[in-house]
This record gives C-alpha cells, sequence and structure tokens, in this order.
C-alpha cells in the first residue's frame, strides 16, 4: 500500500539535505581517487498525463574518467561501480555514515510525497525525532493497465 502525504515535498527535501552536505564533503575528499559517491537516483516518468519524479536513495559508486576538452567543455566519462562496494570503501577514507534515506524510495508528484507504507515507517523515527506530524492517507491514484498489445 502506497501513502500519499499532501504537502511534503519540501519536508523530505530538507531532511535528506542535511546527509547530501555530509556526502558532498566526502566527496571532495576522495575527487583525487576519481572515484564519487552518488546520494540518490532521480527519475523522472508522466503516466497518463502526471508528471512524477521518483527518488531512489543508496549508495551508487561511479568512477568519472577526464577524457579531454572540446572548446571549453571537459569530457568526461562515468563508470558505474554499483552500490555495494565493501573493497572500495576500504581502500578509500572512511565513508560517512549510512544515512536513514538508504535504500528508500519515493515518488514526488507537485507538492505530494508518494511513498509506501514500509518507506514511510522507515523514515517515521527520523520525522518525529524532529517534531515532524505528518498525516499520510491512502494514494487512490492507479496507473491504467494497458489491454493486450496496446503500446
Amino acid at each position: 500500500m502506497s501513502y500519499r502525504i499532501r504537502g511534503a515535498r519540501k519536508i523530505f527535501e530538507e531532511l535528506f539535505d542535511e546527509y547530501r552536505r555530509i556526502i558532498y564533503e566526502y566527496n571532495s575528499k576522495i575527487k583525487d581517487t576519481g572515484f564519487y559517491l552518488k546520494p540518490a537516483h532521480i527519475v523522472y516518468k508522466t503516466v497518463n498525463g502526471v508528471r512524477r519524479k521518483y527518488y531512489y536513495f543508496g549508495r551508487y559508486w561511479w568512477q568519472i574518467w577526464i577524457k579531454g576538452r572540446r572548446g571549453t567543455t571537459t569530457l568526461v566519462k562515468w563508470t558505474y561501480y554499483g552500490s555495494r562496494m565493501p573493497y572500495l570503501e576500504k581502500l578509500l577514507q572512511n565513508p560517512p555514515p549510512v544515512t536513514p534515506f538508504d535504500g528508500i524510495s519515493y515518488a514526488v508528484e507537485g507538492d505530494d510525497v508518494i511513498i509506501t507504507r514500509e518507506n514511510y515507517e522507515k523514515l517515521k523515527p527520523l520525522l518525529e525525532k524532529r517534531g515532524i506530524k505528518l498525516k499520510p492517507e491512502p494514494d487512490i491514484y492507479r496507473p491504467r493497465q494497458l489491454k493486450q498489445g496496446e503500446k
């Protein structure tokens, strides 16, 4: 079951910003290694004219290769190494601690957050610790099912 939390987009963004800063500080410490720890992956999807922004939080390890320059543009190649890199984390400086958002995903539609009950329960202690009271309600949005042979 999914919940819709009306007007919660900004609250969720502000909560994650604290952890994002920690990860970005870590990235500046390890920048000479060529590796980069991406804290979130964002995907946009439109279904039946409704645009949603999907957030997936975790530890996404990338290596950055500078391939050269074309005019004023730097040519960069990104190589994805995975989300669990124990050998890489030992090789690099102490990685940042696991955040409460790791493994969480949710969608944003306008200012509303759509989140599964399981993910909401994982974030609930963080919200309560900050004194934030939200009123989740069941999300009744269901994407239209395609008929056989329909694209």
